[in-house]
């Protein structure tokens, strides 16, 4: 299961949502949930995002594909190398993006969503 949190600047909580990952992947579920937050972003026309996450190498393998503009000769881990691609277009739909990696204890929000939303079949 994974789980996308939109917060306010304040740091209120806007928007929410979960979604079925269809792999037991951690670093698979991660990148399926960056899919998802960003696309969201990109619908609501969100124009500046600062975007996080706490798996470290799929933070770094997304600044370095929002950075270089491709997937390319870029050292992206093979399991995600086709969703990272996917999220290419959706990077000139926000204006202000900004990746950063937090520590996990840093994103308790988002796995408490996804764990409650997987205890109660939902999605």
């Amino acid at each position: 299961m994974s789980a996308v949190i939109l917060f306010h600047s304040n740091g209120d909580i806007l928007r929410a949502w979960t979604q079925e990952s269809v792999s037991t992947d951690p670093l698979v579920g991660e990148a399926e949930a960056a899919l998802l937050a960003l696309t969201k972003a990109s619908d609501l026309h969100i124009s500046n995002l600062l975007f996080q996450g706490d798996s470290q190498i799929l933070m770094e393998s997304i600044l370095l594909s929002y950075l270089q503009g491709s997937t390319t000769n870029l050292a992206i881990p093979w399991k995600i190398a086709s969703i990272i691609h996917s999220l290419l277009p959706l990077f000139s739909s926000i204006p202000s993006f900004s990746p950063a990696y937090i520590p996990r204890a840093d994103s308790l929000e988002a796995h408490s969503v996804a764990a409650w939303a997987a205890a109660h079949s939902f999605s």
